[in-house]
């Protein structure tokens, strides 16, 4: 099987994933489907985890990127993308289904190599149509630099597929959902972005399930965990070896992004906040934010946002990016950087151009800046990172309809810092 690139960092790389149910199992908003049932129904949370592992000399490497099946989660691009499944579903067995990443299945956790002894632990909620295994190449990369990396597998409809286990036991498979594809009450009122607003609400929901959940497996609790795949594992190799009470980063892409700024703008459940001490945004779509309200505690963490150029271009959803980053940094003096890499695209952030024809190199090399970046925030060291990047002022070239900025590729453009 071909794989994804190898890690650049240190550490191999192990990949376990986790689901959990959740009782009683809570909706949100009045969404319904066709049938009649709540759209937003949470049964189970899932989550990848990507750590540094220890595997044995001649242990099993590899864990297909394409989330299985197949056929299903093809069937949802299609979905999303309006293209025929039967235009879409060669290319997708040509060139995603055959792919591995270079991670080696519930391999041992590594004996942690940091000074407090545990691993320090990022938590990351991909976009519209991504997955758990989506962003292999940024959250693996992450772990192979001594990091474990919660990337959640949402199931409010932003992925192109899921399987679900009911609460009778039952597995279902939910698709991509459109908003056009609900209904909604007579009695009840609902905008553009309704159904984006309660989804936000339902993907914090589960980030805070699953670090819940992960966080007792580390402390050495019962935390009602099982095996995606049905695999036995043993918590003990876990225990106290994941910093998961301080010092934790929130990571997000577009829509996820979204959901990182929604989770900071609302009360914790059950008034249980997580620690969190740096907040990273990778091309934020923050049209679906109601009315965003900056985190409800004194001091808000640092906040880097890493902006594609097709975003920064977009003027009116730019503009209240900046302002959200500018109140941010004006607010008990918090750190706030917002930069553009030139030449950027939107799902320059994910794996989705690593596996394409001819620009694979290209966006690597973009994927380095991004990891140099996200590091460099990380280590609170982003001034000597830009000092070595190429930088250019904010400037745009072309005609209407055809902007583009003024630069070279992976160029920064430093709008805040």
């Amino acid at each position: 099987m071909p794989y994804l690139p190898n890690y650049r960092g240190l550490h191999r790389v192990g990949l376990s994933t986790f689901t959990k149910p959740i009782r009683p199992c809570p909706t949100y908003g009045n969404a319904q489907l066709a049938n009649g049932e709540k759209a937003l129904k949470m049964e189970e949370v899932a989550f990848s985890v990507f750590y540094p592992a220890a595997p044995a000399d001649k242990a099993h490497k590899g864990v297909p990127w394409l989330m299985r099946p197949v056929s299903t989660t093809l069937g949802g691009w299609a979905e999303f993308s309006g293209v025929p499944k039967w235009l879409l579903s060669p290319a997708g067995h040509l060139l995603a289904a055959p792919l591995d990443m270079p991670v080696y299945p519930n391999a041992p956790l590594l004996e942690p190599t940091t000074s407090g002894g545990r691993w320090p632990l990022v938590l990351f909620s991909h976009g519209l149509l991504g997955g758990r295994s989506m962003y292999s190449q940024f959250c693996g990369r992450l772990a192979s630099e001594g990091f474990v990396v919660i990337a959640l597998e949402h199931r409010d409809g932003t992925g192109p597929a899921v399987v679900v286990r009911s609460e009778t036991g039952k597995m279902s498979t939910k698709h991509y959902l459109k908003p056009e594809q609900v209904t909604w009450p007579e009695n009840a009122s609902a905008s553009q972005f309704t159904l984006r607003e309660d989804q936000l609400l339902f993907r914090t929901r589960e980030i805070y399930e699953a670090h819940n959940a992960f966080a007792k497996m580390v402390s050495g609790e019962e935390a009602g965990l099982h095996m995606l795949d049905e695999s036995e594992y043993n918590p003990a190799v876990w225990k106290d070896r994941v910093q998961c009470k301080e010092d934790i980063t929130l990571a997000g892409h577009s829509f996820g992004g979204a959901t990182v700024l929604t989770l900071l703008g609302n009360s914790p459940p059950n008034n249980n906040p997580l620690p969190i001490s740096r907040v990273m945004c990778l091309d934020p779509w923050v049209e679906p934010i109601a009315g965003f309200v900056p985190p409800l505690d004194e001091t808000r963490p640092p906040i880097i946002v890493l902006n594609s150029e097709g975003f920064t271009l977009w003027t009116g959803h730019f503009e209240r990016l900046h302002k959200i980053i500018s109140d941010w940094k004006t607010a008990n003096a918090s750190h706030g950087t917002l930069l553009t890499i030139v030449r950027s695209e939107h799902q320059s952030f994910s794996d989705f151009p690593v596996i394409l024809p001819l620009k694979g190199g290209r966006a690597l090399k973009t994927l380095d800046v991004v990891h140099r970046l996200s590091l460099a925030f990380i280590h609170d060291t982003v001034p000597q990172e830009l000092a070595k990047l190429p930088k250019r002022t904010m400037e745009i070239d072309g005609k209407p309809g055809k902007k583009m900025l003024k630069g070279n590729e992976n160029d920064i453009v430093i709008h805040l810092e």
